[in-house]
């Protein structure tokens, strides 16, 4: 997960600094890494978190909180694009993303640990 974290900062940030289309590829490569490998850990954490009979109900949830975070993040990051730049919309965002990541290794990680050794305990009885 650090990886994805770093990656998707490390996206943000040479996005933020494209000004040309050499630079905007290797952005696009890295901030492409670092989500394509949080997506399925993530799906995956959340499915070994919660019983089986509940996993239908965590993947549609993982889902739907996506959905709406694309939603709002639309909303709020067109108005910061139109204040600013789209360069800082972008800056911003990599800014941000170090909250979600204080949270994950902060309070999610020690809690998926607990819980998915649960799971799996109750999976091999």
């Amino acid at each position: 997960m650090l990886l994805s974290f770093l990656g998707t900062i490390s996206g943000l940030v040479l996005l933020s600094q494209s000004s040309a289309e050499p630079s905007f590829l290797v952005a696009a490569f890295v901030l492409g890494l670092g989500n394509g490998i949080v997506m399925p850990t993530l799906q995956t954490m959340v499915i070994n978190m919660v019983k089986p009979e509940k996993r239908g109900v965590a993947t549609s949830t993982f889902f739907s909180s996506i959905d709406l975070g694309i939603g709002i993040g639309a909303f709020f990051l067109g108005n910061i694009a139109e204040i600013f730049s789209l360069s800082q919309m972008y800056l911003f965002c990599a800014i941000g993303m170090i909250i979600p990541a204080a949270l994950f290794f902060g309070i999610t990680l020690s809690d998926y640990k607990k819980k998915s050794k649960i799971s799996i305990e109750t999976a091999n009885v």
